[in-house]
């Protein structure tokens, strides 16, 4: 498992230092710099071994839901059971 030496102390400074840029990439951690941005691959790439971490000590799950931000826009999950019958 690869660790990185940045930690967030990624600033203008350290990447103006002489030598800073070619460090980061002879240690694989160009794209460290991301691993908190919600919509970047390293994020799911994280996000994706916890819930596998998870699944190996706890176990499979036995419910799963999805929510989606457009769940208003549903005319069949808006509509209450007995307005169906």
């Amino acid at each position: 498992m690869r660790k990185t030496t940045v930690n967030g102390r990624l600033n203008a400074g350290s990447v103006r230092t002489p030598g800073f840029i070619e460090g980061l990439l002879q240690k694989d951690e160009g794209y460290a710099v991301f691993k908190n941005i919600r919509a970047s691959p390293l994020y799911w790439k994280e996000k994706s071994k916890s819930v596998l971490a998870m699944v190996r000590q706890l176990g499979k799950c036995t419910f799963f839901i999805t929510v989606s931000a457009a769940e208003t826009k549903w005319s069949e999950l808006l509509v209450s059971p007995r307005e169906s019958n």
